[in-house]
């Protein structure tokens, strides 16, 4: 049993709605020691007193870049003893996150460990079920295990930086997990509904800018992990393909914009050099 858990939590922040930011905080601020708000937001955010709170650390960046947020708060963490990072999206809330230390603190994980995103309640008595990757919100990170996998990649800003955290682990033989006893409610873009007939079209909206850097993140993690990312390749693929013929057919909100951040960001991933590392194959069965 792990004896002591010492959590500094990290938030990204892009012009968030305050009241679900504070909803969110409110879920983690009984088991966190400090949070630092990393406010990627173009001008400060008026947090409405929030920054003056002493476990409160605000950061303001001119780069909107999520992986830099994450090293800074893994710099702080090393620097001030905290043994464990809890990565948080601004709008992320947990049901129940007493539990999720406490499943954590009695089996001694050693890994890193996300949570149910389902957003349902579930049956499954297994705390620990292994995955093949995370997403970054809910996620904890054990310090050690952070500074072992060399933080994360700042080549990815918005996007793939959980896939490619999560493929380094694996490389090097840490285990992924989530706590299926645990839930966190996650919300991924806004939602958009529109009627043809009798059929409701659902599409995923995203702003230009946020589609851009979206696109041009995966093309360069496909070039960083080659044939090891070739099924999350063909989802993604699958997936955008259709998403952005739905944007062209029903999307009437910045419809030419979109589809024109789309192309640009695949052809700057396209052109952009990265360091390329040799990578073993993985398996993830």
């Amino acid at each position: 049993m792990i004896k002591q858990i010492r959590i500094l939590a990290v938030y990204t922040l892009y012009n968030p709605q305050l009241e679900l930011l504070k909803q969110s905080i409110e879920s983690i601020v009984n088991h966190v020691e400090k949070i630092i708000l990393y406010d990627n937001s173009p001008s400060k955010v008026a947090l409405d007193g929030l920054a003056n709170d002493t476990y409160i650390i605000y950061q303001h960046s001119n780069i909107n870049s999520i992986s830099m947020a994450y090293n800074f708060a893994f710099r702080y963490a090393k620097t001030n003893g905290y043994n464990y990072i809890l990565t948080m999206d601004q709008d992320s809330c947990f049901y129940d996150f007493g539990k999720f230390i406490e499943d954590i603190r009695s089996h001694d994980v050693c890994g890193i460990v996300g949570c149910n995103m389902d957003n349902k309640q579930s049956d499954c008595n297994q705390p620990f079920i292994q995955v093949p990757f995370l997403q970054n919100s809910g996620t904890m990170h054990k310090t050690d295990l952070v500074e072992l996998l060399d933080g994360w990649d700042e080549t990815f800003t918005i996007d793939c930086i959980d896939h490619d955290y999560c493929y380094k682990a694996r490389k090097m033989n840490v285990p992924v997990y989530i706590d299926s006893r645990v839930f966190l409610n996650h919300k991924i873009g806004e939602e958009k509904t529109v009627k043809i007939a009798n059929k409701t079209i659902y599409i995923t909206s995203y702003s230009p800018n946020r589609l851009y850097l979206m696109f041009r993140d995966y093309i360069l993690f496909f070039k960083k992990w080659g044939d090891d990312a070739a099924q999350l390749k063909r989802h993604f693929t699958k997936g955008w393909l259709r998403n952005s013929l739905k944007i062209l057919l029903f999307d009437n909100e910045c419809k030419w914009s979109k589809l024109h951040a789309i192309f640009k960001g695949t052809i700057h991933g396209i052109k952009q050099r990265i360091p390329l590392k040799e990578n073993p194959t993985m398996n993830f069965n």
